[in-house]
């Protein structure tokens, strides 16, 4: 949608809305619980036997279970917004509830376009929007929408990223002119 600045503002449901994995997220959901509540266990016991040994050996494996759990139940959750203004633009990822988990904001004139990129999943190739912006930054957006939706966003943001370029510098070189420049015409 459209804002009456011009700001461009999308919405992208979360992956799991849009997606046909959402059967292999519930199962990946009770293999993360079942990892994080054996590594419980086993801490519990060697919390009891006051070994410290023990006890670092079960720090990768929690590990492990919490990225897990975030990759398979956190990630495919997220709702993503994305607001493009003539200034200034910002990305949120969102939990149900409204709850923001990540937001990244910056100038309109850093950001640098948007591209189709494939990316690996374990089960399957996704394709995604990587939205790039100066600094080597990136963040992938719309990973569970269809590929027709997915070329249709990209020339979308793509097309706002490239006006707000051209009105930037436009103001810039009204600004350089300066105000003489004005009167004469």
């Amino acid at each position: 949608s459209w804002t009456d600045a011009g700001t461009l503002l999308v919405d992208i449901p979360a992956e799991i809305a849009v997606s046909d994995n959402s059967s292999s997220v519930a199962i990946e959901s009770v293999a993360s619980a079942a990892v994080l509540a054996v590594v419980g266990r086993f801490t519990a016991a060697a919390l009891g036997t006051a070994s410290v040994g023990a006890v670092a050996f079960t720090v990768p494996f929690w590990i492990v279970g919490v990225e897990l759990a975030r990759d398979r139940v956190v990630v495919p959750l997220l709702r993503q917004s994305v607001s493009i203004g003539a200034h200034a633009y910002f990305v949120r990822w969102q939990l149900p509830g409204g709850w923001t988990v990540r937001e990244r904001s910056g100038a309109t004139a850093d950001l640098q376009g948007v591209e189709l990129l494939r990316v690996p999943r374990e089960d399957h190739t996704a394709e995604c929007l990587a939205l790039f912006a100066r600094g080597n930054q990136r963040w992938l957006l719309g990973c569970g929408l269809g590929a027709d939706e997915l070329r249709f966003l990209c020339e979308q943001l793509n097309a706002h990223i490239a006006a707000a370029d051209a009105h930037a510098k436009w103001r810039e070189e009204r600004r350089l002119r300066g105000p003489a420049d004005e009167e004469l015409m």
